[in-house]
């Protein structure tokens, strides 16, 4: 490579190392994988908001001073957010567990549209032989 002036340079070669793959299958197909993996994907980020409740929960529990409101006595309001901060607590811990069960990632997705296109060939191919 050669700068010719400082405006061009001349290129003595061009090397490319791109691969592309094309994943061919039909809307319905993609449609049904995607739906099929879309709950495993959302309970894999569920902890996210159940960490959020509780620890709601718990500031309120350590800020505030409960007092009588509506009938209620303030250690009636302080045992509700008692229980509803143990609730969420439970709440977080299957969160993580069905976060590490239902691990799922974006190119766990493309793997399985990929392996669903890889039957679809094959079903293909045999088809073509049957001819």
């Amino acid at each position: 490579m050669a700068i010719l002036n400082d405006k061009t340079i001349e290129i003595d070669a061009v090397i490319s190392i791109t691969k592309t793959n094309l994943i061919k299958i039909t809307e319905d197909k993609l449609e049904l994988t995607l739906l099929k993996h879309f709950n495993r994907l959302k309970k894999s980020k569920e902890w996210l908001a159940a960490l959020s409740f509780s620890l709601t929960i718990l500031l309120v529990l350590l800020t505030s001073d409960f007092q009588e409101k509506w009938g209620i006595p303030g250690d009636g309001w302080q045992m509700l957010f008692l229980l509803t901060f143990i609730v969420s607590i439970v709440y977080l811990v299957i969160s993580i567990v069905n976060c590490i069960k239902h691990n799922i990632t974006v190119d766990t997705i493309i793997v399985a549209i990929k392996a669903q296109s890889e039957d679809n060939n094959r079903i293909n191919i045999s088809d073509d032989n049957k001819d």
